[in-house]
C-alpha cells in the first residue's frame, strides 16, 4: 500500500511471469461423483525484483572473396558512448543514476557488483562517468542558457570535501545551484566560496536573483541589471530560533505565516503570473506594511546583539530584497528551491564523503545537474540518460537533449525503447540461467 493507505497500481508494462498451483485429481470429483468443472482463477500479484547484468555481443558480419587473395569486407562498427568503452549505454546510464543520484560511493558498487559476479574497479567507474560528462557537457551549457533567459534565477551554495586538492592534502569546494521554476536545475563546482563563481556564471545575466544574505552576491547587485529577491524562509528562521529568548517573536511569525497562507491558498487555487501579482499586491503588501512598522518599533526595544535583535536587524537590512516578490508573479516568496536541490548534495555526501579532486568535482556537477533536472520534470534519468548519449553524436540541436527539450521531443519514443531494450536484456538473462 502507498502513504495513503491505497494499494499502488501495478506498472502496466512491467513484464509478468505465472505460477499455476493445481488441485490434486482426486479433489477434482465432488463427493457427489460428478467431475468439478474450472472456474476462473484466484489470483494474487506481488513484486519481484531481480537485478542483473549481462554481456552485450556484436557480431560484425565479415565477408571475402576467395579468389582475390586478402580481399574482404566487414559490417561497420554501431558508434560507441566512450570510444574503446568497456560500459554500455545502459550500464552507464544505470551507474550515473546509482553514484549520483542514489549516492552509491565506488567502493560500494564495486563489492555489489563483485557480487553478482563482475570485477569491475572503482576507478574504471570514475574515469567512464568523468568521459561521460565531457560528453554531454554541451547539454549542461546550452541549459544554463535557458536557465539564465528565463528573468528569475534562484541561486545557493554548500561546501563539499576535497579529497586530493591541488595544494595537496584534503581542503573545502563549494557546489553551487542555479535553478528557475520550470524544474531545470544547474550546479556548478568552485575550490573557493567567493563572488568569482556567481560573477562568471551570471555575468550576462539580467533580471531577479533570489539568494540568502551571502555578501559574495553584493557586486551582482551594484550595476543594477540583476535585482536582489530576499528569501522569507531565511527572515523566519531568525524569528523562531529567537522564540525561546523572546517571546515576542512569535508576533514576526504569525505574520510571516500570513502572507504564507496567501501563497498556498494562490497555489491551491491555480493562481499564476500577473494575477498572484495583483493578488499580493493587494493582500500581501499591507501585511508587509504591518511587519515594518513592528520591526522598526521592536528594534528600539530590543538589545542589538539578542536573538531578537539580530533578526530584526536581520530583516530590516534586507527589507527591500523581501518586498520584491511583490514585483512578479514569476518570484516565488522563498529560496526553498534552490534549497531543496542542494539538500540532494548534503545528503548525499554523508554517504560518497568527498569529492576526489578539482577536476572530478567539476565533471559532477554536470551530471549531477542533468539527474536533478530530470527529477524535477519528471522524468526517469535512466532512461533520459539512455537515449541522450545516444542520440548525442547525431543530433544537430542540442536543445533538444537537455532535459526539458527532451521530453517534448523524444521522451514517448524513447520510453517504448527502453521497454523494449529492457525485456531484451531480461530474456537473455533468463536464457543464461537456463543454460
Amino acid at each position: 500500500k502507498n502513504g495513503h493507505g491505497r494499494r499502488a497500481d501495478f506498472p502496466k508494462n512491467a513484464p509478468e511471469y505465472t505460477t499455476v498451483i493445481d488441485l490434486p485429481e482426486d479433489q477434482k470429483t465432488c463427493g457427489c461423483g460428478e467431475a468439478m468443472h474450472e472456474m476462473p482463477s484466484e489470483a494474487h500479484r506481488e513484486l519481484e525484483r531481480v537485478e542483473f547484468t549481462v554481456v552485450h555481443v556484436t557480431l560484425r558480419k565479415k565477408y571475402c572473396c576467395r579468389k582475390c587473395d586478402g580481399i574482404f569486407e566487414v559490417a561497420p562498427a554501431p558508434p560507441q558512448v566512450l570510444e574503446r568503452g568497456l560500459l554500455g549505454p545502459s550500464f552507464l546510464s544505470w551507474l550515473v543514476v546509482e553514484r549520483l543520484g542514489q549516492h552509491m560511493p565506488y567502493n560500494r558498487l564495486e563489492r555489489k557488483l563483485k557480487g553478482e559476479g563482475f570485477s569491475i574497479a572503482r576507478s574504471l567507474m570514475c574515469e567512464s562517468v568523468g568521459r561521460l560528462a565531457d560528453l554531454l557537457e554541451p547539454i549542461w551549457v546550452r541549459q544554463i542558457a535557458e536557465i539564465l533567459a528565463e528573468g528569475v534565477v534562484h541561486c545557493d551554495d554548500t561546501p563539499v570535501t576535497i579529497q586530493q586538492a591541488k595544494s595537496g592534502g584534503s581542503a573545502t569546494g563549494y557546489v553551487w545551484v542555479y535553478c528557475d521554476h520550470r524544474g531545470r536545475v544547474i550546479y556548478t563546482f568552485t575550490e573557493r566560496r567567493n563572488r568569482d563563481g556567481p560573477l562568471e556564471m551570471l555575468r550576462n545575466y539580467r533580471g531577479y536573483l533570489q539568494v540568502d544574505a551571502f555578501s559574495a552576491y553584493d557586486v551582482l547587485f551594484t550595476p543594477g541589471d540583476i535585482l536582489e529577491v530576499a528569501c522569507w524562509a531565511h527572515a523566519r528562521r531568525r524569528f523562531v530560533q529567537a522564540l525561546d529568548d523572546n517571546p515576542l517573536a512569535k508576533q514576526a511569525c504569525d505574520l510571516i505565516g500570513d502572507l504564507y497562507a496567501i501563497e498556498r491558498e494562490a497555489k491551491e487555487q491555480g493562481v499564476t503570473g500577473d494575477a498572484l501579482r495583483e493578488l499580493r499586491q493587494t493582500r500581501a503588501k499591507p501585511i508587509l506594511d504591518t511587519i515594518f512598522d513592528w520591526l522598526c518599533v521592536q528594534q528600539t526595544r530590543a538589545l542589538p546583539k539578542s536573538s531578537l535583535g539580530k533578526a530584526i536587524r536581520y530583516a530590516l537590512n534586507q527589507w527591500s530584497g523581501l518586498c520584491r516578490y511583490l514585483e512578479s508573479g514569476e518570484i516565488e516568496i522563498d529560496n526553498n528551491r534552490a534549497e531543496r536541490n542542494l539538500r540532494a548534495i548534503a545528503v548525499g555526501r554523508n554517504s560518497w564523503t568527498f569529492v576526489g579532486n578539482e577536476t572530478f568535482g567539476r565533471k559532477a556537477a554536470v551530471m549531477f545537474s542533468l539527474v536533478s533536472t530530470c527529477r524535477e520534470l519528471g522524468l526517469e534519468p535512466r532512461v533520459y540518460l539512455w537515449d541522450v548519449m545516444q542520440r548525442i553524436s547525431t543530433e544537430t540541436d542540442v536543445g533538444k537533449l537537455t532535459p526539458t527539450g527532451w521530453k517534448i521531443h523524444f521522451a514517448e519514443e524513447a520510453t517504448k525503447n527502453w521497454e523494449a531494450h529492457v525485456a531484451k536484456l531480461a530474456s537473455a538473462s533468463v536464457n543464461a540461467s537456463a543454460r
